[in-house]
């Protein structure tokens, strides 16, 4: 009689690949949560330093922590200048904060950049481009933090009010608003500032924050006398710039 080969018994379970493509599905899923875990750490950072600006300057923000402008890029969109802009923010408000009067100073994170607006009387007498002993030390202090975080660039504008100037040094308001944004650039470069980095605006008073009556009171004219200093931002990781032309006789 002919033997009938003995049947291998059938294995229980599921087939071999589905072991490895549910080994798979385990560790992509652990990456994921560890992505979402950091993405809320993040968010909390942000959270807290908006608290911490909120207090050093008692700027006026919306009830979701975010302050008044547009909101900062989300980490999805440029996690790297967002952190930058969270951190140079943060810093500057602690400094602000340690002062003995926040009067004139205000801070504002924006997509691009940080932005200091210091208003009269925080860095010049009226009339005048020379720097105030206090406004030397707070700008110095400033300088030493856009040299730590090194943003792109740093634009320094000069503003002022409509009242009429006539001297041999400020022949209008051009000079004296220019002259004004060029002494802050030159403090920031003996502090080490990159001076290829640095840029320097006057703008006169053609462009003022608040719509001011001609015959107003230097007091009311004040918010219009400033200085602003914007910190741009941008992906430092890669710049175009930085990649040599080629040469013809490279190209050969």
């Amino acid at each position: 009689m002919r033997r009938q080969r003995s049947e291998e018994p059938k294995r229980a379970g599921a087939p071999l690949w589905f072991v490895s493509f549910a080994d798979l599905v385990t560790l992509l899923l652990g990456f994921f949560i560890a992505i979402v875990s950091f993405s809320n750490i993040e968010i909390e950072r942000y959270r807290e330093a908006m608290k911490s600006l909120r207090g050093a300057l008692h700027t006026p923000f919306s009830g979701s922590d975010i302050p008044v402008g547009p909101s900062l890029p989300t980490l999805n969109e440029g996690s790297f200048e967002a952190q930058e802009v969270l951190e140079t923010a943060a810093e500057i408000g602690e400094l602000v904060k340690a002062l003995p009067s926040q009067e004139g100073i205000e801070l504002e994170a924006l997509p691009e950049g940080v932005k200091v607006t210091l208003s009269n009387p925080v860095l010049f007498d009226e009339g005048s481009d020379e720097l105030k002993g206090g406004a030397i030390s707070l700008l110095n202090s400033i300088a030493d933090i856009v040299v730590r975080h090194d943003p792109v660039e740093v634009l320094i504008e000069g503003h002022t009010d409509d009242t009429p100037i006539h001297t041999v040094r400020f022949p209008s308001n051009w000079e004296l608003s220019a002259a004004r944004a060029l002494a802050v650039l030159q403090l920031f470069q003996r502090r080490g500032v990159v001076p290829e980095k640095l840029v320097a605006v006057g703008y006169g008073e053609y462009r003022p924050r608040k719509a001011v009556d001609k015959n107003a009171s230097s007091t009311l004219k004040g918010v219009n006398r400033r200085v602003e200093i914007m910190l741009q931002m941008r992906n430092k990781q890669f710049e175009p710039s930085s990649i040599p032309e080629e040469t013809p006789m490279e190209r050969q």
